[in-house]
């Protein structure tokens, strides 16, 4: 038993792909837990009386793999060592600054010397939270080890390299106290005199050398005359905004007393000189910088130490088109832009409630782009709002172009090849799952939007789903599911059957293919894969081709190839079906994310297949489960609400029908939890499904009827159900 313990925290050690810099992971539906001391109390059993203790976080394991005997405990303690050297290498040197800032660094500190062991022990500790507000609030430190602990003198050559690495430090924080000098220029409030911040913006827009920074300089009919000047980017902002609704009301139409102060003229220029819609103002250089290269314009007056930010932004984009990836045959056809406030607004069009709270965040230390997070106020949990915003504003890259790039600085697990994130250009399913409590992620520049936390369940869903009726939509997911094992499974499955299990096929199957293969000079493993980089070979060239000609030469190409290849006996006719329907297995998965993850995984199947047929399968299937499980997105298991197993609405494979779906997702914890009362169709509440329609209105006769009818006497009318004692039914 003891070798089989070893053997699965062998598998559990190699599969964690836990990073030792990073802190204990987000969990949504707990607390997290401060990771707790260890004593510094020698190890036993197993362990060498001499034998220095490794870091806390791995000692349990490390007792336990000592423990062992064989091959297993002999690796285990070279790892151990390896992992001490490691530690004792790194340190007293300070933590890295690395660009997914929410993976907070753990630094080591040295402990005293133990009684037992006489020897100095190390052991990890976490750090404490750091608070981070932006890329410049990332303050390292770092820790050495006493002479007196380590228990060795320096060298001359350890000192000489202590000296370097300090005059390296030396440099490298004068170089970052010059940066943060340079900040906090630009932080520094505004003169009163116009030519010293104007100075200061021509410096900073490097005013001469961009063609596209304009400065325009007037003066506002006062007496005597106010100087005033407005700064603005070619290109970004509208010139006909900027000529009727600032420079004209000023220059022509102002009419202010000369005995104004600054400060007044301030005032009535932003409350009766400036018709814009929106109107702020900036007390410090950089606000009125980042207001211009977004593409409003600043109006700077003489006196006055504040800029008002005008709204005048204006550019070329395109316009609302239908989805590309995320076609559907009956639904909305409208599909996000490279325009935020538009995306933004297709969201609010399916949200009409004031409770859809949509936060800017500055992403990038260069380019500064913006980043909407949207979610229901009252409705998603606010743990889950917090952790999102922590990670994006972590984020120390330079330059964040797409959701694509900001997705990798979010995710949990880099290593996983499975999306972590759910990518969408669709506002309509944004706005579903954000009506279930989920947090969207909309980026300037960028078509597509992201949705967090994600579930397995989640990827196999398409937003065609719930416009069509629910048989309609559970037999759609059912054939997903099916074409999701097909493209992982089907060609090992095949290279597993012919070559370890022949006896699973039916006699007549197997010598037809026998009959196909007899030409066929390669094995089956080889064959599967000259088919397999074939078709991504053609898929890729379509891809990358121009549009029109590109679905011709995937069509063309896969039939000639095909063909020929049968015919010059490389392949086999059989094989050719296989990894046709593998293909179009993996084009019926909905999420591209998933179907690249699919193709990827399909050849680690294929190598199993051949090397241990329908054990190496089964091997497989085990260990790409456990990570599923293992798996965690924003604190959500990436199996919920299967594994682990949670009451829900039941929308995971099957469609159930929509006023049968009451309970949100559980493992958002959202409040509250029901998404609709228990009876939905309040129809049914008035008398049951079985309660008589309401009659008819009576026909009135036309007027012709009623002139030819006015001379003869009615007829008398027929004794209804009450004078003839009824109940009143019929």
């Amino acid at each position: 038993m003891s070798f089989l313990r070893n053997i699965l925290n062998e598998i559990v050690s190699l599969l964690s792909f836990e990073n030792p810099a990073r802190e204990e992971e987000f969990v949504l539906d707990t607390q997290p837990k401060l990771p707790g001391l260890t004593s510094d109390a020698p190890r036993t059993g197993g362990a060498s009386p001499g034998a220095s203790a490794g870091p806390d976080t791995g000692q349990g394991k490390a007792q336990g793999r000592e423990q062992g005997t064989g091959q297993v405990g002999r690796r285990a303690a070279r790892r151990d060592r390896a992992q001490r050297l490691s530690a004792v290498t790194a340190l007293g040197a300070a933590p890295e600054r690395t660009a997914r800032g929410f993976l907070r660094p753990k630094k080591l500190s040295a402990v005293s010397v133990g009684a037992d062991a006489g020897r100095a022990t190390l052991r990890r500790r976490a750090r404490s939270p750091l608070e981070i507000h932006g890329p410049d609030a990332f303050h390292e430190t770092s820790e050495e080890i006493p002479p007196s602990v380590s228990g060795a003198t320096p060298s001359p050559k350890g000192q000489q390299e202590g000296s370097s690495e300090a005059q390296g430090a030396q440099g490298q924080s004068g170089g970052q106290g010059q940066q943060e000098g340079d900040k906090a220029d630009e932080l520094k409030p505004l003169a009163e005199n116009l030519q010293a911040n104007l100075g200061a913006l021509k410096e900073v827009l490097h005013y001469g050398l961009n063609s596209d920074v304009i400065v325009r300089e007037f003066e506002i009919p006062t007496s005597p005359p106010t100087k005033a000047a407005i700064v603005f980017m070619e290109g970004l902002a509208s010139k006909d905004i900027i000529d009727l609704a600032i420079l004209q009301p000023l220059m022509l139409i102002s009419n202010l007393n000369k005995d104004l102060r600054a400060s007044d003229v301030l005032e009535i220029v932003e409350r009766r000189l400036l018709p814009g819609n929106q109107v702020s103002r900036k007390h410090n250089l950089r606000g009125v910088v980042e207001g211009v290269i977004a593409g409003t314009t600043c109006l700077l007056i003489e006196g006055c130490a504040t800029a008002l930010e005008v709204e005048t932004k204006s550019w070329e984009h395109r316009g609302v088109s239908q989805p590309t990836a995320e076609m559907v045959v009956h639904g909305p056809q409208e599909a996000f832009n490279e325009t935020l406030k538009n995306n933004v607004a297709l969201v609010r069009r399916r949200m009409r409630t004031p409770d859809l709270v949509s936060e800017i965040l500055k992403v990038g230390t260069l380019s500064r782009v913006d980043c909407a997070v949207l979610y229901v106020e009252g409705l998603t949990n606010p743990k889950l709002v917090a952790e999102v915003k922590r990670r994006i504003n972590a984020i120390t890259a330079d330059h964040i172009q797409d959701t694509g790039v900001l997705e990798q600085f979010i995710e949990d697990r880099p290593l996983v090849l499975v999306p972590q994130t759910l990518s969408t250009e669709r506002p309509d399913r944004m706005a579903a799952f954000l009506a279930e409590g989920h947090v969207g992620l909309l980026l300037d520049g960028s078509p597509f939007g992201l949705i967090v936390p994600v579930t397995f369940w989640s990827l196999l869903h398409a937003a065609e789903d719930h416009f069509l009726r629910w048989p309609f939509g559970t037999f759609l997911r059912i054939v997903r599911v099916a074409a999701l094992g097909a493209a992982l499974l089907l060609p090992a499955v095949y290279i597993a059957v012919t070559n370890f299990h022949p006896e699973m096929i039916p006699t007549d199957l197997l010598l037809a293919i026998a009959a196909t293969r007899e030409k066929v000079p390669f094995p089956t493993a080889v064959e599967v894969i000259i088919m397999e980089m074939s078709f991504e070979l053609i898929r890729e060239a379509g891809i990358r081709v121009p549009g029109v000609i590109g679905p011709t030469l995937g069509i063309v190409g896969a039939l000639i190839l095909g063909q020929a290849a049968v015919a010059a006996s490389i392949v086999s006719p059989i094989l050719v079906i296989i990894v046709a329907l593998t293909a179009l297995g993996s084009f019926a998965i909905p999420n591209f994310n998933m179907a690249f993850a699919a193709r990827i995984t399909r050849f680690a199947y294929i190598a199993l297949a051949a090397a241990f047929g329908f054990y190496g399968i089964a091997a497989g299937v085990f260990v790409q489960m456990l990570i599923y499980v293992s798996t965690r997105s924003f604190g959500v298991p990436f199996m919920s609400p299967v594994a682990p197993f949670a009451q829900s609405s039941g929308d995971v494979v099957l469609r159930y029908p929509s006023w049968s779906m009451e309970l949100r997702p559980p493992f958002l914890q959202t409040s509250p939890r029901e998404r609709q009362p228990e009876v939905a169709r309040g129809w049914t509440q008035a008398g049951g499904v079985d309660a008589p329609s309401p009659s008819p209105p009576p026909v009135q006769p036309s007027r012709g009827a009623r002139t030819k009818a006015a001379g003869t006497p009615a007829p008398a009318a027929e004794p209804g159900p009450q004078d003839k004692g009824g109940t009143g039914r019929a």
